[in-house]
C-alpha cells in the first residue's frame, strides 16, 4: 500500500459547509473550533470521500441548505510516496497531474511538480454518488474505484461508538481488511449456515415451530419451516462476527461491550497493523472514554506512526500532546471577507464566497500556550493578560459582571508572561481567526501596533502610560490610600509595618509619624506617588522586583477595591465599556 497523502482539500455544498479550500499538513492534523462550527463535518468528508463501503446512502441533510439540485462535492489533490499504485489499477494512461505551490499543473512539468491524483465525491440531485478521478481542466478521466479508494486506506474512529465497526468483520472495516475479510467472511458464513440451531431446540419450541409450518403449507406458503440464523437486510452474517477476549469460546466476552476508550484503542491499533504507517486516519474525539493520560498516549502514537491523521478535538491534553509532535494545529471558524485591495482572478470570482476557513495556529507563542495554557485555544473569546496581576484582575471584573462560573460563557483568561509577550501573541491570535479581548498596560512602547490590535478587538488599556496598580490606586479616595499597605499585608504576607516603612523612605521622612501623619505632612500627590514606588519598583539590572501586587491575589484585590468604590470613579467608565463588549461577543 502507498503512502497517500491528502495535499489540498476543497467542500462545496456538503452540510454546514458552503465553501471550504484546505491544504493540510502532511503528517498529524489537530482541528479545534466552536461547538458545530463544522470539524465533525470536515472530517466526515474525507472519510466519505476515500470510505471503502461498497455503499452508503445519502440524505438530504448531506446537502447544503437541503438544496438537492444543487449537488455537493468533495474533491482532493492526493500524492503518494510511489505512484506505481496507478499502474496497478490498469488504467491506460494514468490521469496524473501536477502539484507546485499550491496549484495544479499539466504533466510532464520541468518546474519539478510533484505527481497527484485528484479524486472527487459528487453528490447528485437524484441523492446517488459519483467517484472520480479528474484530469487536466477538471476533465473526468476515470472512476476513483472501490478497490482504489481500499488501496489507498482509510483508519475512521468517530464519537458515535464507530470502534464497534471495526472490530467486528464489517465489510470496509479495519478488522476485515486486516483479515483480508472476503475469505475469511466466506468460512465464517459457511460454518455459521451449518450451525444445528433448530436441532438443538427443546420440544416446546419445535411444536409451535411445527403449528407455523401446518398453517403455511394450509395457506400454500413456503414450508417446512426452521429457525436459523438470518441477516439483516444489507449487512452480512459475518458482521455479528467479532473479536472476544477470553482464553476459550465459554467464557470469552465481546471486545463491545468493554469501556469506550478501550473500544476506541483497539480499533486504531487494528488499523495500525491492517495498515503499517499508510493509511489515512480520521479520527474524531479521541478524547472520548479516555483518562488524560491515555489521551496522551493515543496521540503521541499516532504521531509516531508519521501517517496523515485528522483530529478534531476539545481536549487540552490533545493539544498539549500534538504541540510536542510534528503537527499543525488548525482552529476552524468563518472565512474572512475578500479583501478588496487585491484582485481576484477569473476563476476566483466565478466561485461562490467561502464560507469556512482553517487558520493554522503557528509561532512559538502559541505553541507555548499549546503547551501550557491550552484550554485558552478552545475558548470562545480568550482574554490576552499581560500577567499575573491582569489575570486576577481580569477574573474579579469577570465574576462581578457574570458571576463565578464565567467560564461556562466561554471566557478564559490567558497570563501572557508579560508586557512583551502580550502583543506577539495577541497578534498570533488575531492571525489565527480568534476573536479577542485583552488586559494589558500603557508602557508608552509599540503604540502603533498596540492600535492595530485594539482595531480589531476589545483592549482595556490605561491611559497616559499608566500600569493596573496606577489606574487603580489612583481611584481611590484618601480614606482608601491610607489602607493600602494593609492590602499587601494581605497579598504578601508581609507585616504592613514592611509597607509602612518603604512609604517612609520614599518620602524621606523621619521614624515616628504615622501612616495618617506621612499622609497629612507629605499630601496627596507625593503620598501617592510614595506608595506607587513602593507597590511597583523599578527592575534592578536583570532582577525583576515582584511589588505589592504583582499576582494573581494582588490583582484580583485591587479589582475588588474598585468595585466596591461608591459612587463609581471615572474609570469604571472604561472598565464597562470593556465588559459590556465581551457581554456581547459571548452571548448565547
Amino acid at each position: 500500500m502507498a503512502l497517500a497523502i491528502i495535499r489540498h482539500l476543497e467542500i462545496k455544498r456538503f452540510r454546514g459547509v458552503r465553501s471550504l479550500n484546505w491544504s493540510p499538513h502532511p503528517q498529524l492534523n489537530i482541528v479545534v473550533g466552536a461547538a458545530d462550527g463544522g470539524k465533525s463535518t470536515v472530517l466526515e468528508a474525507i472519510a466519505l470521500l476515500f470510505s471503502p463501503a461498497p455503499n452508503f446512502g445519502l440524505s438530504e441533510f448531506d446537502y447544503h441548505g437541503r438544496n438537492l439540485e444543487s449537488g455537493f462535492s468533495i474533491q482532493a489533490v492526493l500524492s503518494f510516496s510511489d505512484i506505481s499504485i496507478m499502474r496497478d489499477e490498469g488504467f491506460p494512461a494514468p490521469p496524473m497531474q501536477g502539484w507546485l505551490t499550491d496549484k495544479l499543473s499539466d504533466l510532464p512539468d520541468e518546474a519539478g511538480a510533484e505527481p497527484v491524483l485528484v479524486c472527487r465525491l459528487t453528490g447528485t440531485a437524484d441523492q446517488e454518488s459519483h467517484y472520480e478521478v479528474l484530469g487536466a481542466g477538471g476533465e473526468i478521466r476515470a472512476p476513483f474505484s472501490r478497490a482504489m479508494r481500499r488501496r489507498i486506506g482509510l483508519a475512521r474512529l468517530g464519537v458515535a461508538d464507530r470502534g464497534d465497526r471495526d472490530i467486528r468483520l464489517v465489510q470496509g472495516g479495519a478488522l476485515d481488511r486486516y483479515l483480508q475479510g472476503q475469505e475469511v467472511r466466506q468460512t465464517v458464513l459457511q460454518a455459521v449456515m451449518k450451525t444445528p440451531l433448530h436441532d438443538q431446540l427443546d420440544a416446546g419450541p419445535k411444536a409451535a415451530l411445527k403449528s407455523i409450518s401446518d398453517g403455511f403449507e394450509t395457506r400454500n406458503l413456503p414450508h417446512p419451516v426452521r429457525l436459523g440464523l438470518v441477516g439483516t437486510p444489507g449487512v452480512s452474517l459475518a458482521a455479528s462476527v467479532g473479536l472476544t477476549v477470553g482464553a476459550d469460546d465459554p467464557t470469552s466476552l465481546p471486545l463491545s461491550v468493554w469501556g469506550t476508550g478501550t473500544r476506541r484503542l483497539a480499533a486504531l491499533e487494528i488499523s495500525t497493523l491492517g495498515a503499517s504507517a499508510e493509511t489515512i486516519a480520521v479520527i474524531d474525539e479521541p478524547e472520548t472514554g479516555l483518562e488524560p493520560y491515555r489521551q496522551r498516549v493515543f496521540i503521541r502514537d499516532l504521531a509516531a506512526h508519521g501517517r496523515q491523521a485528522f483530529v478534531t478535538t476539545h481536549a487540552p491534553a490533545v493539544l498539549a500532546q500534538a504541540a510536542k509532535a510534528t503537527s499543525q494545529i488548525w482552529r476552524i471558524g468563518d472565512a474572512p471577507p475578500p479583501d478588496p485591495t487585491v484582485e481576484m482572478k477569473e476563476d476566483e470570482a466565478a466561485d461562490e464566497p467561502k464560507s469556512h476557513a482553517l487558520f493554522g495556529l503557528a509561532g512559538s507563542e502559541l505553541n507555548l500556550i499549546a503547551l501550557t495554557q491550552a484550554e485558552a485555544l478552545f475558548a470562545k473569546l480568550p482574554v490576552v493578560c499581560e500577567g499575573a496581576t491582569e489575570v486576577g484582575f481580569a477574573t474579579r471584573l469577570l465574576e462581578q459582571r457574570f458571576g463565578e462560573g464565567f467560564s461556562c460563557r466561554g471566557l478564559f483568561c490567558l497570563d501572557a508572561g508579560g508586557h512583551f509577550k502580550a502583543l506577539p501573541i495577541c497578534n498570533a491570535l488575531l492571525v489565527a481567526g480568534f476573536p479577542l479581548a485583552a488586559v494589558v498596560d500603557d508602557e508608552g512602547k509599540k503604540n502603533g501596533s498596540w492600535d492595530k490590535v485594539s482595531a480589531k478587538s476589545n483592549l482595556l488599556r490605561w491611559d497616559g502610560g499608566a500600569c493596573l496598580e496606577t489606574a487603580v490606586l489612583s481611584a481611590m479616595p484618601d480614606s482608601q490610600l491610607l489602607e493600602v499597605h494593609l492590602w499587601a499585608e494581605q497579598v504578601t504576607h508581609r507585616n504592613a509595618a514592611h509597607q509602612v516603612a518603604e512609604i517612609r523612605r520614599e518620602l524621606a521622612a523621619e521614624k515616628g509619624p504615622s501612616i495618617t501623619e506621612l499622609f497629612e505632612n507629605a499630601g496627596r500627590a507625593a503620598f501617592l506617588a510614595a506608595i506607587l514606588a513602593s507597590a511597583c519598583p523599578k527592575p534592578e539590572k536583570n532582577k525583576k522586583p515582584r511589588g505589592w501586587f504583582k499576582s494573581f491575589e494582588g490583582g484580583y484585590l485591587l479589582a475588588d477595591k474598585l468595585l466596591a468604590l461608591t459612587p463609581a470613579p471615572e474609570l469604571m467608565t472604561k472598565v464597562d465599556a470593556f465588559l459590556t463588549a465581551i457581554e456581547v461577543a459571548t452571548a448565547p
